[in-house]
C-alpha cells in the first residue's frame, strides 16, 4: 500500500559498486523518456542459451561494462552508473544481463495469434518501398510478461542491469528482442553492440573493439563533455534561433500535435531501390555545374533524407504561402567520423 502512495522504494546502494556519472549528452530529458525495444526475427531455431551466455560475457568485457551497470540517482537527483564488481557478475551473484524466454517450440510461428502477423517479405518487395506495419501491435512480442521496464524509473528503483534480452522460441523461428534505456546508447551504439555480439558468437573475442569513451568503473571520461563550448566560428543558423517567447508561442500553437494519439509505421526501403536512387542522384549531380571541380559525394543518408522530404511534403499545396513556410525534418546522423581525433584521447 505504501508503494502505491509513495512509489517503489530504491534499493540500498552496494558499497562495493564503483560509481560514474552519465555523459553530458546522454543525460537529457528526451533520452530519459525513452526505453527502446528492438525486435529481430529469425526464420531459424536459435539456441537461446548460446545467445544469452555470449551476450552476458560481452557485458563483462572491458569497455562494455556500462551494459551491466545499474542506474541510481545521486544526492543532487542526477542519474549515475553503479558498476557491480566483476566477480559478482561472473559468479551470478548479481545479474550481468536481464534475460527472459518464452518456450513456444510446440507451435509454429504461423500458429501464434500475434507473431503470425509479422510481415514476411515477398519477392516483389525488393522492387519498391513498402509500409511494413504498426510496431505497437507487436509490443507483446517484445516485452517480457513480468514487469517489463517502461520508464527510467523502473531501472532507478531496481537492481536490474541496463541491457535486457527477451527471446521467444518457436518450432520454426526465433524472436530476439534487445531493450535498454536511451541514456545508455543510440542507434549507432546498437550497431556496435550487434557487431560485437556477432564476433562473440563466432568465437572471435579478440577482434571486439573497446568503445571509445566507454565507461569504466571509477573512471569519469566524457569525450564530448566540452563539445561546442569553445567555437572557432559563428553558428551559421544563429539568426534562426528561437527566443524563449517564440519557443513558448510555438509550443502553444503545436499543443495538439503533442497530446494527440500517435501512430507508428515501419517503412522498408529495399537495397536495390536505394542504390538506384543514389546512382540517379550522383548522375544528376555530376551533370550539373561544378566550377570548382570538387569531388561530388552523396551518402545514402543524404539521398534517403531528400527522398523522404519529397514524400513528407507532397501533400502541401504549391503556393507562395507554402514556399515561405519553414519546415523541420529531423535526421539522425553520426558525428563520430566527422570529429575524428578532435575530442581527445581516452584516459590511460
Amino acid at each position: 500500500m505504501l508503494e502505491s502512495i509513495f512509489g517503489p522504494s530504491v534499493p540500498a546502494a552496494v558499497s562495493t559498486d564503483s560509481v560514474t556519472p552519465l555523459h553530458y549528452f546522454d543525460d537529457t530529458p528526451i533520452w530519459r523518456s525513452f526505453i527502446l525495444y528492438s525486435l529481430l526475427v529469425f526464420d531459424e531455431v536459435l539456441d537461446a542459451e548460446t545467445l544469452r551466455s555470449s551476450l552476458e560475457r560481452l557485458t563483462c568485457r572491458e569497455g562494455w561494462r556500462k551494459l551491466s551497470a545499474r542506474l541510481r540517482k545521486n544526492s543532487a537527483g542526477a542519474p549515475e552508473y553503479h558498476f557491480p564488481q566483476i566477480n559478482d557478475l561472473e559468479r551470478g551473484t548479481r545479474s550481468a544481463l536481464s534475460f527472459s524466454r518464452i518456450d513456444n517450440t510446440h507451435m509454429s510461428i504461423r500458429e501464434h495469434s500475434v507473431a503470425s502477423k509479422l510481415p514476411h517479405l515477398q519477392p516483389e518487395d525488393d522492387k519498391r518501398p513498402a509500409v511494413m506495419g504498426d510496431t505497437d501491435s507487436y509490443l507483446s512480442l517484445m516485452r517480457r510478461p513480468d514487469n517489463p521496464p517502461l520508464s527510467l524509473n523502473n531501472y532507478l528503483t531496481s537492481d536490474a542491469p541496463q541491457l535486457g534480452l527477451h527471446i521467444i522460441s518457436f518450432s520454426d523461428a526465433t524472436l530476439v528482442t534487445l531493450y535498454w534505456p536511451h541514456t545508455l546508447f543510440d542507434a549507432f551504439g546498437k550497431k556496435a553492440l550487434l557487431d560485437a555480439w556477432v564476433l562473440m558468437l563466432q568465437g572471435r573475442d579478440d577482434e571486439i573493439p573497446s568503445p571509445y569513451g566507454g565507461d569504466a568503473p571509477g573512471i569519469n571520461f566524457d569525450p564530448l563533455a566540452k563539445f561546442g563550448c569553445h567555437p572557432t566560428e559563428p553558428y551559421k543558423l544563429r539568426s534562426q534561433l528561437m527566443s524563449s517567447l517564440s519557443l513558448g508561442a510555438w509550443a502553444i500553437g503545436n499543443l495538439f500535435e503533442f497530446v494527440g494519439k500517435q501512430e507508428t509505421r515501419v517503412v522498408r526501403v529495399p537495397k536495390l531501390f536505394l542504390e538506384k536512387l543514389v546512382n540517379n542522384s550522383m548522375s544528376e549531380l555530376q551533370d550539373g555545374s561544378n566550377p570548382s571541380n570538387a569531388t561530388s559525394f552523396l551518402s545514402e543518408g543524404d539521398v534517403l533524407c531528400a527522398w523522404w522530404t519529397k514524400i513528407a511534403t507532397a501533400h502541401l499545396p504549391e503556393n507562395a504561402s507554402t514556399r515561405r513556410r519553414t519546415l523541420v525534418l529531423n535526421n539522425a546522423y553520426s558525428l563520430r567520423k566527422a570529429l575524428g581525433g578532435e575530442i581527445g584521447p581516452p584516459p590511460p
